[in-house]
This record gives C-alpha cells, structure tokens and sequence, in this order.
C-alpha cells in the first residue's frame, strides 16, 4: 500500500511560505482561545484585543511574572487608542475590515498581517545581546511603533488591495483553507480504515492516499502562484515602510519618533562594529529631520525612501499649522503620491525583477525613486 503525503506537512511548508514573503503575514494566537477586552470602532470597523504568549519563552521568569496579562491592560487600552487615532487621521481613506490587536509582554519584532487584520505588538519592545541579556524600552516607545505597524493596514486597504496580486493571494487562504479541511477528514478516515485488513478497506484506502496526493499537488501549484504574487508585490516594500512612517509622524508630531523607538533595539544588543555601523546608517535614513552626518548606504526597504522622508518634514510637516491641523489632508496627497509610484514602478517591474531589488538597491535607482516620489508629494500637495 502507498504511503499518504502528510497534510500537516503540506499545510506547514505552505505556511512556511507565506509567512517568509515580503513579511506581509504575521503569526497571532486563535482570538477564542485567548482573554479578551472590549472593542471600539475604528472608521466603523472594531478593534478587538487579546493577549498572546510572551514571544521569548527564554526570557527572564520574574520579568515575565511581573508583566502577567493582568498587568498589560493599561498599556493594551493606550495602544487600542492609537489605532482609533490613526484611524482619525486616515478618515475618509479606506481601512482595514477588522483590527485584532494582539499584546504580549515582550515583542522582539511588532508586525502587522494586513491579510487577516491582525497586529502582534507588545507591552515593551525589546531585544537579546550577545550573552542573552534582555534590553527593553518603556512601553511609551511602542506608541510610535504601532501607529507604524496599522499604517502598512492602511496601506494595504488604499494602495493594495486592489490589484490582482493581492486577489490572488487572498484567494489562496480560502482555497488552501477549504483544501486542509478536505484532507483532515481524509485523514481520520484512513485512520479508521487502518484498523480493518480486508479487501474493500485496502481499496477504500488506496483512494483515500490518491485523493490526498492530488490535495498536495494543489497545494504545490497554490503555493507557485502565491510566489509569484507575493514576488509581484515585493516592488512595494520601501512605500510601505515610508507610508506607515508618514502615518506614525502624523499621529506622534515627532519627526524622529520612530526611528528613536528602534534606536535601542538596533543598537544595545551587542552587535560587531559593522552591524552597529550599518544600524546607525539605517536609523538615520528613518529619520524625517536628520540629525549627525554620513553616507546614506540603503541595505533595505526600509530606508530607500530617506530624502522623501525630509523633503516631507523640511517643506510641509514642520510647520506647526499643517502638523496641527492639516493631517487628513496630507495624508490623502500621500496616499495620491504613493499610489501612482507603486503602480508605475509594478507596470514596469518584472515578477523576477521585483524578488532581486527588494533585496538589492543601487544607490542610482534608490535616487531615481525618491526624485520621482518627491515630485509626485510635491504635486500632490501644492501650497498645503
């Protein structure tokens, strides 16, 4: 008899993938099986919370004692009130259909699933040294952080999802959802089947394995074209990041705030010369009023977008007006700019060519996007 390909482990290379591309997915607990507070609406969609595991099982017993989830929700209630914060400011943009905020007591990586709505942020932000020493910030530091993390859900609801891309790789969780629950009730099946040695069992068996070969097979071509897409999508990186960077300065009024939130956390853990060095160098590149000096290097799309990020502060933002009183309207000229760059730069990108410069970007080609970004902002937003 043919052995059955594994379900479990068809499902988990499946997810294995999606959860590595282009870090669009994020992993959060089963809200039913965890407590949960309260829900507020956020430009008519609701905000549900819950409390997820601290993500270092490593880390310190006491620390992890005195931050019970008891004791997180002050904190998760502060961080609920910078989601309807920001949805005040994006205002008459779309937004997500649903925000699940996930908290836990450490978060070594805060990230955002615009897929299935969810944040994973936590009470402090913090990061491992070399000798496994804990560092953390003030829970303060995370505010930025997740004005930041909603707006790549923002992004997505206005510059993504729309495209055939997004569509595609939406489609594959409902097929490949409706695929594992095919194949688990194969599974029991054939495990009931097992128990029996006779010839219309082993007959029955042997379709059930060929059902399930067929059921991996499907999953191998889904996971082919959610490559694709996810690789399609890649090209929008470094908007992403300068979008949901604009998004935090407008809600903190603090041109620097989310590049002195991860200051600590790239910088105290004990790195070589050349990773504090190349930290520094990116740090930097968040900043929208610059401060020190150097050699802008772009080793990621986080901080392609850097003389964006200061034309923005230098020409509009830091006027105490526009900070003031003007934020749904230049986010809507964001949006606008934004918008027309990622498609431009997806109708002339190839799938393959968007996979290779979202890890590689040329100083040249980092000048010709910001050149183009910044016209397209200066544009957009006129005499704001």
């Amino acid at each position: 008899m043919r052995q059955p390909v594994s379900a479990w482990k068809v499902f988990a290379v499946f997810i294995t993938f999606i959860l590595a591309s282009a870090s669009l997915l994020a992993s959060a607990p089963d809200p039913s099986t965890v407590p949960s507070f309260g829900a507020v609406k956020v430009g008519g969609q609701s905000v549900l919370i819950t409390y997820g595991p601290d993500e270092r099982e490593n880390a310190d017993t006491r620390f992890n004692q005195k931050l019970a989830p008891a004791g997180l929700e002050k904190e998760a209630r502060r961080f609920r009130e910078v989601i309807v914060g920001v949805g005040e400011i994006a205002r008459g943009s779309k937004m997500p259909e649903r925000v699940h905020l996930n908290v836990a007591a450490i978060t070594e990586d805060p990230s955002a699933n615009s897929f299935e709505g969810i944040l994973n942020v936590g009470r402090t932000y913090g990061r491992v040294d070399r000798l496994g020493r804990l560092y953390t910030q003030n829970p303060t530091t995370m505010i930025p952080i997740i004005a930041h993390e909603f707006g790549h859900m923002v992004f997505h609801a206005n510059i993504l999802a729309d495209l055939p891309e997004t569509k595609v790789i939406e489609d594959a969780f409902r097929d490949e959802d409706k695929m594992i629950k095919q194949m688990d009730q194969l599974e029991e099946r054939r495990k009931n089947l097992e128990r029996w040695d006779n010839p219309r069992a082993e007959a029955e068996l042997n379709r059930i394995y060929s059902e399930i070969e067929r059921l991996s097979i499907e999953l191998e071509r889904l996971e082919q074209k959610v490559r694709v897409a996810a690789s399609a999508l890649n090209v929008a990186d470094p908007y992403h990041e300068f979008y949901a960077d604009v998004i935090a300065i407008l809600y903190t009024g603090q041109p620097n705030s989310v590049a002195d939130a991860i200051h600590m956390a790239q910088t105290k853990a004990g790195r070589s010369h050349g990773e504090r060095k190349r930290s520094s160098s990116e740090i930097r590149n968040r900043q929208f009023e610059r401060r020190g000096s150097g050699h802008p290097r772009v080793e990621s799309g986080h901080a392609v977008f850097f003389e964006a990020r200061q034309t923005l502060w230098n020409e509009y933002l830091q006027r105490p007006l526009v900070l003031r009183d003007r934020k749904q309207d230049v986010l809507r000229a964001v949006t606008r700019a934004v918008h027309s760059e990622v498609r431009w730069l997806m109708s002339i990108s190839s799938s393959r060519r968007s996979a290779e410069t979202a890890e590689t970007w040329p100083m040249e080609k980092v000048r010709v996007l910001n050149r183009r970004l910044i016209s397209q902002l200066r544009s957009e937003l006129g005499d704001l």
